[in-house]
């Protein structure tokens, strides 16, 4: 059985967290930050000055880092992609299945089950099958925090 953290969990979870730690022992907080200070300043915070000049489209941006660009990308991905599954439809059944004119990672699915199946080269591949999920409960994640 698969377990996953639902939203009444995570606030659980959290809540044992905080519970934890002992914010006081935790080193690296710099010194400007304070409980009681109600406000920072901007330097304070390390933001930019009000003269600081900001790009406002993308035409203003300089690729000094060299990032790829949504070309360089699409063609890495489509390169890297090639011959994974490739979706063909549903058919009824796995005796439904095409038997000839199939290429490697044809997938098709078959509407009696719901499964996927995956063309190898010589035989259907049962891409899998399904299972069940269900929340952490709290006494579980109590066990966990433990």
């Amino acid at each position: 059985m698969a377990k996953f953290l639902d939203e009444t969990g995570l606030a659980h979870l959290y809540e044992k967290i905080k519970g934890l730690i002992k914010w006081q022992n935790i080193s690296g907080i710099p010194s400007w930050i304070s409980s009681t200070k109600p406000t920072y300043t901007a330097s304070e915070v390390g933001a930019l000055p009000d003269t600081t000049s900001i790009p406002s489209k993308v035409s203003d941006l300089t690729n000094d880092s060299g990032f790829q660009t949504q070309a360089q990308v699409a063609a890495l991905i489509d390169t890297k992609t090639t011959g994974l599954f490739s979706y063909k439809g549903n058919v009824a059944n796995k005796a439904s299945l095409p038997s000839s004119g199939n290429k490697v990672g044809d997938v098709w699915n078959t509407s009696d089950t719901g499964k996927n199946y995956a063309w190898s080269g010589t035989d259907w591949d049962d891409l899998g099958g399904s299972f069940a999920v269900e929340a952490l409960t709290n006494g579980e994640i109590d066990t966990i925090c433990s």
